[in-house]
């Protein structure tokens, strides 16, 4: 799946790159899509190379300039994901092309008469940190749209992208496609599900943990 969507940000604009960061910060990190789009840049400890996850986005029915944040889904999901060089770099580049995109959008509002005005009429100012070209959070419908949308690009979508190149993957892609895989890279590496439970702010009843353990 990176891989069909790393060589698409490489010959195509940045807007791809929005998603392919997010994918990526999603696969090491574990985070659910609306803890993602929740991020700002007050979140993230810069000293000690970790973000504080503590907020939700709530967005399902609502229109953009109504998103707002709410508390994660447990109390156990309030925690410190420690981030690696590779998810410090995806944030440092976020911060730039936000700052980059907000200071070139100032100055088209002052120039009304500008071709460039009308497309970017919608955009709206904010302080997350996973936003797409018109400032809008990363959502579970910008992000499943994104994969899914059969006429973003010629070929199909990346989805048909991915099946075509890979027949064996029949997975429907969504962003706990990451969340799933990223637990169980570390079960891989001999994590307790306890470790994973307490790490990642998993809850699962008591009932279904024995049949889990086996």
């Amino acid at each position: 799946m990176l891989e069909v969507l790393y060589e698409i940000t490489t010959r195509e604009n940045s807007r791809v790159e929005f998603y392919f960061d997010s994918a990526v910060f999603l696969l090491y990190t574990g985070l659910r899509i609306g803890e993602l789009g929740a991020l700002s840049v007050d979140d993230v400890d810069f000293e000690n190379n970790c973000v504080y996850v503590q907020k939700n986005l709530m967005s399902q029915g609502l229109k953009k300039k109504e998103f707002q944040t709410g508390g994660t889904k447990t109390l156990s999901s309030n925690r410190t994901v420690v981030l690696n060089p590779i998810c410090m770099e995806i944030i440092k580049r976020r911060i730039q092309k936000n700052q980059e995109r907000q200071e070139y959008v100032k100055i088209i509002i002052l120039d009304k008469d500008s071709s460039y005005w009308y497309p970017l009429r919608g955009f709206i100012f904010t302080d997350y940190l996973f936003q797409n070209h018109m400032g809008t959070p990363i959502t579970p419908n910008l992000f499943t749209g994104f994969f899914n949308n059969k006429t973003s690009r010629k070929g199909g979508s990346i989805d048909d992208m991915i099946k075509e190149r890979y027949p064996k993957f029949t997975k429907h892609i969504t962003s706990h496609v990451f969340r799933y895989t990223h637990i169980s890279m570390l079960a891989e590496r001999d994590w307790q599900l306890k470790e994973i439970m307490d790490e990642w702010g998993i809850k699962i009843p008591k009932r279904h943990l024995k049949s889990i353990s086996k």
